[in-house]
């Protein structure tokens, strides 16, 4: 089972690959390229080694790599969200609300992030063993799972917007004002 799932995710890589050079046919857009190569390659590639390393229980761990993968996903989106001058639209003021909210609770709660942390893994760690008192290589294991995913999640979503739909935004605002 393990390596159709590694021959889906080759092709998937391949597939990605062979199809970048013609999404990014535009000038100057190499960088733009390396980044969404890269990123995906680094998430495709986790996904792998958590299909690698699971013990079997890969559909749990893949589910939970997509959960936290999603949520720092969506936190780097919000960091992402370009900034204009005058009037905020609706998205900006969500996300400079969300973006203080994250960054005070962080600040003021940074002594309890770590337990929390380990609280999180030993979560993560019951749901992939599927028993109630996971042993300390299962819980290092969910614990690197929820880091990778988190933080990888967070520089797609951040790149994402800052590369990709920024300046798509920006060629919007453009058309509109020669309208």
């Amino acid at each position: 089972m393990i390596w159709f799932a590694g021959l889906l995710l080759a092709f998937g890589v391949l597939g990605f690959l062979l199809a970048a050079p013609t999404y990014f046919s535009d000038g100057g857009s190499e960088v733009r390229q390396r980044l969404a190569t890269n990123t995906t390659l680094g998430i495709i590639l986790g996904g792998a080694l958590v299909i690698a390393a699971s013990d079997g229980r890969w559909k749990q761990s893949l589910l939970w790599a997509a959960a936290m993968l999603f949520s720092g996903g969506l936190a780097g989106f919000l960091f992402g969200v370009p900034r204009t001058k005058g009037d905020k639209s609706q998205l900006e003021q969500i996300a400079d609300w969300m973006t203080k909210i994250i960054v005070g609770v962080g600040l003021t709660q940074l002594e309890k992030i770590p337990g929390k942390l380990g609280q999180l893994a030993e979560f993560v760690a019951v749901g992939i063993a599927n028993q109630a008192d996971p042993t300390k290589p299962q819980v290092a294991f969910a614990l690197s799972l929820v880091l990778y995913f988190l933080i990888g999640g967070f520089l797609a979503g951040y790149l994402l917007m800052k590369v990709f739909i920024e300046d798509e935004l920006a060629r919007q605002a453009n058309r509109g004002i020669r309208r």
